[in-house]
């Protein structure tokens, strides 16, 4: 049922946002570590979709409706979210790519 804590939550992402990461998907298999890159993305999937409140460290509340900003950090990336606890739903916000990540020359923040 909606809203019980075995319910898995819902990840959100704006078009933008998602444009960015395919593209540095498209530039991690150029360079060869796709794999890494996707491994990555897999785990911090993983984290937002069971467990969103305990990863990462809040940066502060929001209400109407009431929820958290967060951020976290899961292999090459930095990642920085909403999470709305009654309404099972993440809206990730940003993802940045930490320093001496493989994906070389490039923007390192989507968006």
């Amino acid at each position: 049922m909606d809203g019980e804590p075995d319910t898995p939550f819902q990840i959100t992402y704006s078009k933008a946002l998602l444009d960015c990461l395919r593209q540095w998907a498209e530039r991690a298999k150029q360079v060869g570590v796709l794999e890494e890159v996707t491994d990555a993305f897999v785990a911090v999937e993983h984290k937002l979709a069971g467990e969103p409140l305990a990863w990462g460290e809040p940066l502060r509340n929001l209400r109407d409706p009431s929820g958290v900003m967060r951020v976290a950090v899961q292999g090459i990336f930095g990642v920085t979210y909403a999470v709305y606890p009654e309404k099972r739903l993440v809206w990730v916000t940003r993802y940045r790519l930490l320093p001496h990540h493989p994906l070389g020359a490039g923007p390192d923040a989507c968006p």
